[in-house]
C-alpha cells in the first residue's frame, strides 16, 4: 500500500503547487484498530480473523506509518505549507480552537460556522451486527430492526484485538513515531 501510493505527493505538486495542506493524524495503534474494524464493516476482511493475521492488508499496518508519508510530502512541499494536527490534542481537547487553527492556516474568516458541523456524522455498528453483517446484510439489518434485545448479548460476540497484539503494533510504531517527533519538531502523546 505504501508503495502504491509514492507518487500521489508529486501528482498534488504538479496539479497545485501553492495547495495548503493539512495533515491530520491521530494514535497509530487506534488507527490502525479502526481500520480493521471498517474492513470487516465493508466485507473485506472475516471477523474471524485475528488483527495479526491481517496487518499487511488494506495498508491497516502502512498507514500508520506517518513519517515515512510526511517524509514523502515533504520532498515535494514545503513546510509552511502544511498544518498539523494531532487528534488527542489538538482536535479531540481543543474543541474550536482547531477550526480557528484551520481558518488561520487556510486564511479565511475565522467566524464562519459551515451548515450542519455540530450534526454527530456516523454511528458505531456493533460487533455482533459486522458478524450478522459478514454472514448477511440483510439478516444483519434485519436482527437490528426486528430484536430489540440483541445487545444483551453483544458482549458474546466482540471481535477482540488482544493486549499482544496492540503490544506488537507499539513496538511496531515506536521508531516511526519517534522519528516523525523529529520531523515535526513536536513530542506525541501516544506512547
Amino acid at each position: 500500500y505504501y508503495e502504491r501510493t509514492s507518487k500521489i505527493p508529486a501528482l498534488v505538486k504538479n496539479t497545485c503547487p501553492e495547495a495548503k495542506l493539512i495533515l491530520t493524524l491521530r494514535n497509530p495503534i487506534e488507527r490502525a484498530i479502526s481500520a480493521y474494524y471498517k474492513h470487516i464493516r465493508q466485507g473485506r476482511i472475516s471477523p474471524n480473523k485475528k488483527i495479526s493475521d491481517v496487518l499487511n492488508l488494506y495498508g491497516i499496518l502502512s498507514m500508520g506509518y506517518y513519517d515515512l508519508h510526511f517524509q514523502r510530502w515533504l520532498e515535494h512541499f514545503p513546510r509552511d505549507q502544511f498544518l498539523v494536527l494531532i487528534l488527542e490534542e489538538d482536535i479531540a481537547l481543543g474543541g474550536s480552537q482547531a477550526t480557528e487553527r484551520v481558518y488561520n492556516f487556510l486564511g479565511v474568516d475565522s467566524s464562519f460556522v459551515p451548515n450542519g458541523s455540530q450534526e454527530k456524522r456516523k454511528s458505531r455498528q456493533s460487533h455482533l451486527f459486522m458478524r450478522l453483517k459478514h454472514i448477511s446484510t440483510r439478516l444483519a439489518y434485519f436482527a437490528a430492526e426486528h430484536v430489540p434485545r440483541l445487545g444483551a448479548i453483544e458482549h458474546l460476540m466482540r471481535i477482540p484485538v488482544y493486549e499482544e497484539e496492540k503490544k506488537i503494533l507499539r513496538e511496531t510504531y515506536a521508531p516511526h513515531v519517534e522519528e516523525l517527533e523529529k520531523l515535526l519538531g513536536r513530542e506525541l502523546p501516544w506512547f
